[in-house]
Parts: C-alpha cells; structure tokens; sequence
C-alpha cells in the first residue's frame, strides 16, 4: 500500500510541474566570478576583499536588445566571522529597465575543524519600469494596458552555504 501511495505523490508532483510558472533572474556570462549577485552568503567564502563588474550586450546590432551591467563589493572579515557587500545591477530588454541594489551581509559558523557554515541576509530592491512611449507602431488607443509603469518592490532573502575543506585520498593508479 505504501508503493501506491509514493507513486501516487510522483504522479502528482510531475502533473503539477505543467501548471507551474517561473521567471528567469539575469544571467551573467561568469557565473564563478558573481555567485553574491545569486547567494548572499558568498561574501564570507573568498579571502579578503574583491570588486566584480560585469557588462553583457545580447543581440548585437539590434536596438534595445538585452544589457546587464553588475558591480558587486564585499569586504569578508576573517576574524570576527563578518562579511559585508553590495550588489547593483541594471538590466535593459526593449522597453523594460530593472535596477537591483542589495546589500548584503554574511556570517560565518564554525561547525568543526573542516566545515563552515555561511548564513547571508540580503536586503534591498528592485525598481521596475515599463516605457511604453518608447514604442513607434503603437497608437494611442485608450487601452489602459498600455500606461506606464514604475515600481519599487523591496526584497529580503536569507541563503546559506556549507563549505568544507576536502581532504586528500590517496589513490593508486593501475594501468592496465
């Protein structure tokens, strides 16, 4: 009876999967190099201080196709287990600008020798614009759907990474 209950759940769970909606964040080309633009908590995990921009242009020679610009800065502290940042992003798509300002605020908990837990806090907004008279071809029609648009969303996110130091295994190679 069990087994039909977990196939039962399986069943639901990818039926449901059809009618669930998403939307996609930025991306930015190196991933490596801006994970606090993704987890707050990152701040900690580098050695000392770093600054980190990033420009992306899609559709190049067509006018107002997709561009991000991101600067990031932390200042992970060592010592007192602390890290502190900032992430700033503007993201242009045709008549749509979207800037993000976020700071950012990392502590470190010892779990052991090897392992470290990263808990980040991240706090700030999201300003978001829509320009429709930006747009030739459309006339005004009345239609209130084509007003204009700004808005300010505030946003909080908590986050955490476990990160461990990996020790070495011996191993022998055979060659056959």
């Amino acid at each position: 009876m069990k087994h039909y209950y977990t196939k039962l759940l399986v069943f639901l769970l990818i039926f449901c999967a059809g009618f669930c909606y998403a939307q996609q964040d930025f991306h930015l080309a190196l991933y490596k190099y801006n994970l606090n633009a993704f987890n707050p908590a990152n701040i900690g995990t580098q050695g000392g201080a770093f600054l980190n921009t990033s420009y992306r242009s899609q559709w190049l020679g067509i006018s107002d196709g997709p561009r991000i610009q991101a600067i990031s800065l932390g200042f992970p502290s060592g010592e007192s287990r602390v890290g502190y940042g900032l992430l700033v992003t503007n993201e242009n798509t045709f008549i749509q600008q979207q800037t993000r300002i976020f700071g950012n605020f990392s502590y470190r908990l010892p779990i052991d020798s090897n392992w470290n837990l990263f808990l980040g806090l991240s706090a700030g907004g999201n300003n978001f614009s829509l320009d429709f008279d930006r747009l030739d071809n459309l006339q005004q029609t009345g239609d209130g759907q084509f007003q204009n648009v700004s808005q300010f969303n505030p946003n909080i996110g908590l986050k955490a990474i476990l990160k461990g130091q990996v020790r070495p295994i011996h191993a022998i190679a055979f060659l056959l």
